[in-house]
């Protein structure tokens, strides 16, 4: 999950209104393939450059058609939950509702309070509601595999069909849902090139709308959108992530030019985002080595628990609503740049997430937001196959190029056990290489 913003929220506004992207933003990147399938049944995707209208156009039909089911639907965001979690959630049953279908939405946590200015309670079942009714179809949005509650785990097995709609690295299956392939049928739209799930959810409602003899009017849409904005808000650490692409700016600045959302409101609620301090401490706080392994540039990076920590209290004097995803995540977009800059073949990123020291001096609401293993961990690689061959040796997964996973080891320990696995890969590749034995 992912959640920060690093700029207040006049400083968005003038970034969007007056057409000035971020010195920062990347350029557009190349059209992208359709996702593997992975023991699911994943949309085919169709090939198109990433632009304000392109999103609509891939949406598969299949999450069009279940998204119009008639039948009741849950739509359900991991917890604790993230704004885009919930967000997304909250719009796309808003969006059913306003096309006059049945939708409820559900998150087993409270609303963050950076969603203050929204009002989205009462959008909200909770747990007994969620259990004393059943549904046809559960969508997860913007889950990323950490947990969903015991009453939408319960509402997905009694549930015809799954969605599952994300932005993560994570490849759900029936095995992994503790779904029963005979009795619930699985659909699977995963965009990892999305800055949030709320651009897929928008993109979806747009193509509901086109599909559905209803007509979402301007309340209908203005109920669905103020979310999603702020859920794009957050998820591109306030419109400055370097990895925020200048389509996703350009959408927004469209969205306002409408007058559709007030962006002063929706966004009261976020402060004024992680102190420049801490922000610019991320350099002397995160560990980086580089070494060559065979034919390999490899650089390995550790987020120290401590670190994390320490920024998070500092930053929290300041601005009380920050999560330790808002820290982590502005930690990662200084490892991405370095990764940019010395462009390894493998990049190893360790984080610590817990300690004896979290235990001791967070709340449960804080600890509630950390991941469920004291280490998470990333693979980035140039061989595409490496990655998810890489990461599930640590014991994660992942795609061509990218993996991840959390673990119970200490740092140090995860990158000896990387190193490991690549310099027995290259010896293997030399002995397959000798005996013309081919590839690995």
């Amino acid at each position: 999950m992912s959640s920060l913003f690093v700029t207040t929220p006049s400083r968005a506004q003038q970034i969007l209104v007056d057409g000035a992207l971020p010195a920062t933003s990347p350029e557009l990147e190349a059209p992208l393939d359709a996702p593997a399938d992975v023991a699911a049944t994943y949309c085919p995707l169709v090939r198109s450059t990433i632009g304000p209208d392109a999103w609509k156009q891939r949406v598969p039909d299949a999450v069009v058609k279940a998204l119009l089911d008639p039948g009741p639907m849950l739509v359900v965001g991991d917890a604790p939950g993230d704004p885009d979690c919930f967000c997304s959630a909250v719009a796309l049953s808003r969006g059913r509702r306003a096309l006059e279908l049945p939708a409820d939405a559900h998150v087993d946590a409270p609303p963050p309070s950076q969603l203050s200015g929204l009002e989205i309670d009462a959008d909200l079942l909770a747990s007994r509601e969620v259990r004393a009714r059943r549904y046809d179809t559960v969508v997860f949005v913007d889950n990323d595999g950490t947990r969903v509650g015991p009453a939408a785990e319960a509402a997905m097995r009694d549930a015809k069909r799954v969605v599952v709609i994300d932005h993560h690295e994570v490849d759900p299956t029936h095995a992994s849902l503790g779904l029963d392939p005979a009795k619930t049928d699985l659909v699977v739209w995963k965009e990892t090139d999305a800055d949030a799930a709320a651009l897929l959810v928008l993109a979806s409602l747009s193509r509901m709308v086109a599909s559905s003899p209803a007509s979402l009017l301007q309340h209908g849409w203005q109920s669905v959108l103020e979310p999603l904005v702020s859920a794009i808000y957050s998820d591109t650490r306030g419109f400055e992530s370097t990895r925020t692409k200048p389509t996703t700016l350009g959408l927004l600045r469209g969205l306002l030019d409408t007058q559709a959302v007030d962006l002063t409101r929706i966004l009261s609620g976020f402060g004024d985002g992680i102190p420049r301090d801490v922000l610019n401490a991320w350099p002397s706080k995160i560990e980086e080595r580089t070494e060559t392994i065979g034919a390999m540039d490899v650089a390995f990076f550790t987020v120290p628990s401590e670190a994390l920590l320490d920024a998070w209290s500092t930053a929290r004097e300041r601005t009380p609503e920050l999560t330790w995803s808002d820290l982590l995540f502005s930690a990662l977009d200084h490892v991405e740049g370095r990764v940019r800059e010395l462009d390894p073949d493998v990049a190893l990123v360790a984080v610590g997430a817990r300690d004896d020291r979290a235990t001791a001096t967070l709340t449960p609401e804080q600890l509630d937001q950390l991941p469920p293993k004291p280490l998470k961990f990333s693979v980035r690689t140039k061989d595409g196959d490496l990655a998810p061959l890489l990461a599930s040796a640590l014991g994660g997964g992942g795609k061509p190029h990218q993996g991840g996973g959390v673990s119970e080891e200490a740092p140090a320990t995860l990158t000896d056990r990387a190193r490991k696995y690549l310099v027995e890969r290259q010896e293997l590749a030399r002995f397959a290489s000798a005996r013309n034995l081919g590839g690995l």
